[in-house]
């Protein structure tokens, strides 16, 4: 194929694609006031804003097409000149007038796999705007005054200009507000990408070629974890979104964020992700009064090695507002948010991270007067491990292999996975599962084949139980009232005497509790919107205050034994319903009931 039309082919790919990131209409002012209470920010769903990546045809062996090139050609047409380049290529949507148009073309010129790599997620424009807002508001130390706004990880400068569009807003000339700006980079395309973007807004806005050089002058190449530049003035605001990564994960982790991490050693763990050691340098950087707003993966909200790190920003730099979403805000699997953190500000919020989080995503917030413990009714709450999980395996057949009847024999168990369990319900039998890479239909295990490094846990097991699958949408627990069933990893056993295991799963029910395990370990589940809890974590949580329609409702559970699963999964729900009622009227707002009755009806089987 000819080079100049393969050229032409990629060109309009990529101006497609720009099409993503163009507004349809030019951006309207805002309000002066960010909303500080998180609850009146509903998530914003972006996740049609996101990058595409079209590097991936980008012609190798066309030797004429150079991102760099068509990044500088795009910045020039921005700027109203005539481009060669692009001499045949239809503008976007909203125009060419557009600076954002420059630092998108530098990103999507980048591999799923380079971003993937660098952890070098780019942030969709409604979001920038959203969280630009939330950390420039009027009147605000971090607004007045002549200290800089920066990104010190600034990518394709979107945070740059949104913090201009910003300035201008609330007062300030263009000339003023290309003075407030400073940006750090370390890959040498993105700052000359952001150059360029700044420059052309200061073109289009009319600022002078004085302002324009310094503001350029002042987005650099190099790392925030190891310095900013001496010449930079006081920074009053820090936004951006840093690059995620994690040594869990294989992610690229620099040297200086070793060192940077190794210095904060009573802050971060040794698997803290990089946006959180830069989370850490921009508080400690930023001039009293200031505030730092960055981008974080969700896992910062409730994992261990960032709980040193949450304790000190409470202290430190207090969050004011928050902003998240459960929307795919990147083309990559990681869910974020992000925390508005003022240094030296009262602490205006006293609930956990997590808990902030959740309920800025619509999970009602639930007080619980609890008159006790769950951990009082439990005599053991355990989990198997990977030893365990594949001691089963060995040990696994079908129960068509060793009974011609159908009954299970002696000295075997059931085998149940997190998927086979829905509320009071087992699928086992009724319709196959997944265990160990392969499908079964009756899985069961030889408890005699099991080896012996496990067969005290596995005896263990044999007596009866309340099982619990971790990482749903609403805890789902089933009673196994002979302990004939083994769980699989992550399957949680909880034991208990055998009169109170109704009570318990009817704790387990109630939309209250639910609600507040929820947002309690909210950001460490898979998904956004599951719950994670680990066995240790089941004792503490809370009893009901109303004993009758406590024991009422586990009277219903116990009714469930032997119905179809249809019929289970609506026993549960009258369950729950009562157990609303239990917690009292602290916890009887009845938005709590319909949000987990909305979360839970997607349990009920279609043809039910």
């Amino acid at each position: 194929m000819d080079a100049s039309v393969v050229r032409r082919r990629w060109l309009r790919g990529l101006i497609d694609h720009l099409a993503l990131i163009t507004p349809d209409a030019a951006p309207t002012d805002v309000s002066d006031a960010a909303p500080t209470d998180v609850s009146d920010a509903a998530p914003t769903d972006v996740s049609d804003a996101a990058p595409t990546d079209v590097s991936d045809v980008v012609p190798t062996d066309v030797s004429d097409i150079v991102p760099t090139d068509v990044v500088d050609a795009v910045a020039r047409r921005v700027c109203g000149e005539d481009v060669p380049l692009l001499a045949e290529v239809e503008p976007p949507p909203g125009g060419w007038a557009d600076p954002w148009l420059i630092g998108a073309v530098h990103e999507l010129t980048a591999s799923t796999g380079e971003r993937a790599l660098r952890g070098a997620w780019y942030t969709p424009r409604p979001v920038v705007e959203e969280l630009v807002q939330r950390a420039l508001t009027a009147g605000t130390d971090a607004v007045l005054g002549d200290s800089l706004v920066i990104d010190p990880t600034c990518g394709g400068g979107g945070f740059l200009l949104a913090a201009l569009d910003r300035l201008v807003v609330l007062g300030s000339s263009p000339d003023q507000a290309l003075a407030r700006i400073g940006g750090l980079d370390i890959d040498p395309g993105a700052v000359r990408a952001t150059h360029a973007a700044v420059a052309a807004w200061g073109r289009l806005a009319g600022a002078s070629d004085q302002a324009i050089s310094g503001a350029v002058e002042r987005i650099c190449l190099g790392d925030q974890l190891v310095g900013w530049p001496d010449d930079w003035p006081s920074v009053s605001v820090v936004i951006g979104n840093p690059p995620f990564a994690t040594p869990l994960r294989g992610g690229s982790f620099p040297g200086a964020a070793h060192a940077a991490r190794e210095e904060r050693r009573d802050r971060l763990g040794p698997y803290a992700d990089l946006a959180a050691i830069h989370l850490a340098v921009c508080i400690e950087r930023v001039a009293p009064g200031g505030r730092v707003c960055l981008v974080l993966p969700q896992s910062v909200l409730g994992g261990r090695d960032t709980a040193g790190l949450r304790s000190w920003v409470d202290d430190v730099a207090p969050i004011i507002d928050l902003w998240a979403t459960t929307s795919a805000v990147f083309d990559a699997s990681v869910r974020v948010w992000a925390p508005v953190c003022e240094k030296g500000a009262e602490r205006p919020m006293r609930s956990s991270w997590s808990e902030a989080a959740a309920f800025a995503l619509g999970v009602p917030p639930v007080t619980v007067a609890a008159p006790g413990r769950l951990g009082e009714l439990l005599s053991s709450a355990t989990a198997g491990f990977r030893d365990e999980f594949y001691a089963l395996a060995e040990a696994c057949v079908e129960l068509a292999d060793v009974s011609s009847t159908g009954l299970l024999p002696d000295g075997f168990v059931r085998v149940a996975t997190v998927g086979s369990l829905d509320p009071l319900t087992s699928w086992w039998g009724r319709r196959p599962t997944t265990f160990a890479k392969r499908r079964w239909d009756a899985p069961v295990v030889d408890c005699s084949k099991v080896p012996g490094r496990t067969q005290s846990w596995l005896e263990q097991l044999r007596q009866p139980k309340v099982l619990l699958p971790t990482q749903s949408k609403v805890f789902e627990p089933f009673v196994d009232r002979d302990g004939t069933v083994a769980p699989v990893t992550p399957l949680l056993a909880l034991h208990a005497e055998p009169d109170a295991l109704d009570l318990v799963t009817a704790v387990l029910l109630a939309p209250p509790v639910v609600a507040w395990a929820f947002a309690r370990w909210f950001g460490t589940a898979m998904s956004v919107e599951a719950i994670k809890i680990a066995a240790r974590d089941l004792a503490d949580f809370p009893l009901p205050v109303d004993d009758g329609a406590w024991h009422e409702a586990a009277a219903i559970v116990r009714s469930a034994d032997g119905c179809d699963p249809a019929d289970s999964v609506r026993t549960a729900i009258e369950a729950a319903t009562l157990m609303q009622r239990a917690y009292g009227t602290a916890a009887a707002d009845p938005s709590v009931l319909q949000w987990w009755l909305a979360r839970a009806r997607s349990l009920v089987p279609s043809n039910a």
